[in-house]
């Protein structure tokens, strides 16, 4: 079974605490900034062979993902974070994964931008 790009129990909480969208538009707009800064510092990092930063950067990665509801960022992000600290390699193309998955939530995540609220 294939998971959906966005959480919907994750999303019915957070339309559920915005009134008017302002909220979740400003939530969604600093996640994807965010959200690709950090799987480009996970590249770089495993790139670099730098294990500590591309585990911190995935550790924030998944839970910034979880919290907006993005299920297959978080999910990969954690599998990231997981291998690195339990001290297995992980190859530089994860990244690749996490930024085709990233993709597909900022497409989900630009429609519920322009969504019309209940």
């Amino acid at each position: 079974m294939t998971q959906p790009v966005l959480d919907p129990a994750t999303w019915a909480s957070l339309r559920a605490i915005d009134d008017d969208g302002a909220f979740l538009d400003e939530v969604i707009d600093l996640f994807v900034v965010d959200a690709r800064s950090r799987v480009e510092r996970v590249r770089t990092a495993l790139l670099a062979g730098d294990r500590q930063v591309a585990q911190a950067a995935a550790h924030s990665l998944r839970g910034s993902a979880g919290n907006i509801g993005a299920t297959a960022v978080s999910s990969l992000a954690k599998d990231i974070e997981h291998a690195l600290g339990a001290g297995h390699a992980v190859e530089p193309g994860a990244a690749d994964a996490l930024e085709v998955a990233l993709d597909l939530a900022i497409q989900a995540l630009t429609a519920e931008r322009s969504r019309p609220r209940d």
